[in-house]
């Protein structure tokens, strides 16, 4: 049973709020393992290296049961502008807002690839099992805390409509 500031920050983590108080320390202290969850994002091809290590930009992860609902995720390209400035900035973006500056950060967004992430013996926190009725409930999310991952694998895939992207194994 949750109490009601668990609730709350629970709620504000899945309302995707970034007041979320300790909504981490709950999910550290109430996860249990999963053999295998997806989380589909865009990744920079760089970081896809087999025996590589891959580290995620947030504290803690979405993910689901379902590997539709992260093929879902990884084909919708959202990148968070920081991330892409990142590495727009390698290659000489300054953020002008010229023709060439701009350019450079089109070239940067264009290096991301739709990813998922298969986490092998993965611990999470399933939200189904703590609030049963949410607008995103469809999306089977277990929250896993961000920690390094291992690449044992890179293949191409693609959804059940044909867009290709690539199917990453992690172990944690």
């Amino acid at each position: 049973m949750l109490s009601v500031t668990e609730r709350k920050d629970m709620e504000s983590y899945i309302n995707h709020s970034m007041n979320i108080g300790a909504f981490p320390h709950f999910v550290q202290e109430n996860q249990r393992p999963f053999d295998v969850l997806y989380r589909g994002i865009m990744c920079h091809t760089t970081k896809l290296v087999v025996g590589g290590i891959l580290e995620h930009w947030e504290p803690l992860l979405s993910c689901s049961t379902s590997l539709a609902v992260s093929e879902e995720f990884a084909v919708l390209g959202v990148i968070p502008e920081d991330v892409v400035e990142d590495v727009a900035r390698q290659k000489g973006f300054k953020d002008t807002g010229d023709t060439a500056d701009n350019e450079l950060y089109n070239q940067a967004y264009d290096e991301f690839v739709p990813i998922v992430l298969e986490i092998q013996n993965a611990h999470g926190l399933r939200i189904l099992d703590y609030i049963q009725e949410y607008e995103y409930e469809k999306e089977l999310e277990v929250v896993v805390k961000a920690t390094p991952l291992t690449i044992l694998k890179v293949e191409e895939s693609e959804t059940n409509l044909g867009v290709k992207y690539l199917l990453v194994t992690v172990t944690v």
